[in-house]
């Protein structure tokens, strides 16, 4: 896995490069990656317009750059922002 990211309501997105070497991360098969997300995990600042939105869907990017979608990414976006 190369990056973490995902969109926003106006289909911007925006990811953080993973590991220590901008390379990625290398995981081997059926090997887990875990992520604790806080609610101000989900803030984008635009670098452009310094204007701050919220994720609407997460993904992470593989070393290939295809992104795959996190399952049920939408639905607990929407309860960590409820909950805060």
């Amino acid at each position: 896995m190369k990056l973490f990211g995902g969109h926003d309501n106006e289909g911007h997105w925006s990811g953080e490069i993973l590991g220590n070497d901008g390379k990625g991360l290398y995981l081997k098969e059926n090997e887990v990656f875990e992520r604790t997300i806080h609610w101000d995990d989900l803030q984008i600042m635009d670098p452009y317009s310094d204007s701050i939105s919220s994720y609407k869907t997460l993904w992470v990017e593989d070393t290939r750059g295809h992104r795959h979608k996190i399952r049920k990414s939408r639905q607990n976006i929407r309860k960590l922002l409820e909950s805060k």
